[in-house]
Formats: structure tokens, C-alpha cells, sequence
């Protein structure tokens, strides 16, 4: 998978990808904050979440009820 050849075909200026390894967050980040800039995703770039959160809520009930705690 070629991130950047799909951030192209979709139109996204910039992303990080986040993935928690051995412990620890692990982050890399691809783009920039908007087209036309040169300013670089980062390190503590802030993007919206969106409805993120609804999957994430939704996950943490489906744990819970699997462990009979709900």
C-alpha cells in the first residue's frame, strides 16, 4: 500500500498514522496541513475526529460486554 499515491488520488493534504507497538505509540506523519502550503503534518498536528469516536465508543461496549462487565 502506497499511502502517499492515495492520499494523492483522494484528495487528503496530509494525515498521521498511529499505531500502539510493544507499548508505546508509534507515530509517522505524511503531507501537509493544507494544499497550496508547505507546512508539514507533525508531531502534535491537531485534526478533527469526526465520528472517530462513535467506532471507538462502540468498541469499548463490545470489550466490555465480551468480559460481562456490561
Amino acid at each position: 500500500m502506497n499511502i502517499i499515491r492515495n492520499m494523492e488520488k483522494t484528495n487528503i493534504p496530509g494525515l498521521t498514522v498511529c499505531r500502539f507497538s510493544e507499548g508505546q505509540f508509534k507515530t509517522q506523519n505524511y503531507g501537509v496541513l493544507q494544499t497550496g502550503t508547505s507546512r508539514n503534518v507533525q508531531d502534535g498536528t491537531l485534526f478533527h475526529a469526526c465520528s472517530i469516536s462513535k467506532f471507538i465508543t462502540a468498541l469499548c461496549v463490545l470489550d466490555l460486554a465480551a468480559e460481562h462487565q456490561l
